[in-house]
């Protein structure tokens, strides 16, 4: 998998992860790439995990360590800085008050918040794309990365 590809799943995992730290008040923007690492290259048929941990969040922005496994192994991490920018800036040229957050994304996640109330709560909240909770071993591979 290219690394361009790989940058933009960890681009929408911490994106989602800073307007869900705001309420999705505001436009969440991709601003910078303060560093990314790849350890290896990625074959055709693994299934990747992203994980995103917020840094920073502040009024103007927010700062995510990203993260990505195959398996139990790291292959790629990267910082990133998102900007907020106040849907009334860009409602005039959009249309719509929150282009980034539609409707339907929106909605998802909060029946994904309604599901996680009504669940005995876990230690790690990363979720592999097959649903599956990633193991307590690679958590503590994970705590041990860079950003």
């Amino acid at each position: 998998m290219p690394a361009s590809l790989i940058l933009e799943g960890l681009a929408q995992t911490g994106g989602i992860l800073v307007g869900h730290a705001r309420d999705f008040r505001e436009q969440v923007i991709l601003a910078k790439i303060g560093q990314a690492r790849f350890f290896r290259e990625v074959q055709p048929g693994e299934q990747l995990t992203f994980e995103a941990n917020l840094l920073d969040l502040r009024a103007e922005g927010a700062t995510v360590c990203g993260r990505v496994f195959s398996a139990e192994e790291m292959v790629a991490e990267a910082e990133l800085m998102f900007a907020h920018v106040d849907p009334e800036r860009t409602k005039a040229l959009t249309g719509t008050d929150n282009f980034v957050f539609a409707g339907e994304l929106r909605r998802l996640l909060g029946l994904s918040r309604l599901e996680q109330r009504a669940a005995a709560p876990v230690s790690d909240s990363r979720i592999g794309e097959s649903g599956g909770q990633v193991e307590p071993d690679a958590v503590a591979k994970a705590n041990t990365a860079s950003c």
